[in-house]
């Protein structure tokens, strides 16, 4: 099914982007498994590694995993994006930020909405991902966006300068494209230059972090999962 397929991509990305949820699961039960990632009281077992990958490998066509060079590099890229959402656990934890009840159930009813009828769980069921355990690590996705949000974002200064190139930029839209209306709302400007300019300066704020809270790699263990 094609849309489902498509969509199914959208989840997968979700539920990569969510794997780690601390609180979630007993930590006693998880740690009889290897840890192959750990920040403080926040780790990832080899098992749910391997578990994430093959989820993420949906991503990738048949013919490039077959590719031992880009299988290694998938993998890496897990591995690294699943090590800074640890780090962001640590600092949501040194921030002391949560996500409501209101929060979560908000955030499941507005990707719902983006699927008619019932081919949301069609798509879960397609990709073999339980809805329990979708929802459940749902609020780690949405942890890390209010860290982002807090520590990053909201403390970015936006200037006049900074308002008056958004505005230029956006003559520049509108002259190419008639159909499209320039930005006029105070606050949706400022949100929008705040949002680029937090994207621009996310890879210092996260180098920071990683620098600031120790991080365990079991490199050995690494070894064998690239190897299996």
């Amino acid at each position: 099914m094609k849309y489902c397929r498509h969509n199914g991509y959208i989840i997968v990305k979700i539920f990569v982007s969510v794997l780690i949820l601390a609180g979630c699961t007993d930590s006693a039960t998880r740690r009889a498994e290897p840890v192959l990632i750990q920040v403080g009281n926040h780790f990832i077992t080899a098992k749910e590694f391997r578990q994430a990958f093959e989820i993420a490998k949906i991503a990738y066509p048949q013919s490039a995993l077959g590719n031992h060079d880009i299988l290694n590099e998938a993998m890496l890229r897990l591995l690294n994006q699943l090590r800074d959402e640890l780090v962001i656990l640590k600092r949501a934890e040194e921030l002391n930020l949560t996500v409501t009840d209101s929060e979560f159930e908000a955030a499941i009813r507005d990707i719902k909405s983006d699927y008619p009828d019932d081919t949301f769980n069609q798509v879960l069921l397609e990709h073999a991902i339980p809805y329990s355990v979708w929802e459940s690590r749902l609020g780690t996705r949405l942890l890390k966006e209010k860290v982002v949000s807090e520590d990053l974002e909201d403390r970015i200064d936006v200037t006049p300068d900074d308002i008056t190139a958004f505005f230029n930029e956006q003559e520049k839209i509108s002259e190419s494209d008639i159909n499209r209306p320039a930005e006029a709302d105070p606050e949706t400007v400022i949100r929008k230059i705040r949002r680029k300019k937090a994207l621009d300066a996310y890879k210092s704020w996260i180098t920071e972090l990683r620098n600031k809270y120790p991080i365990y790699v079991n490199n050995a263990l690494w070894e064998k999962i690239k190897q299996s």
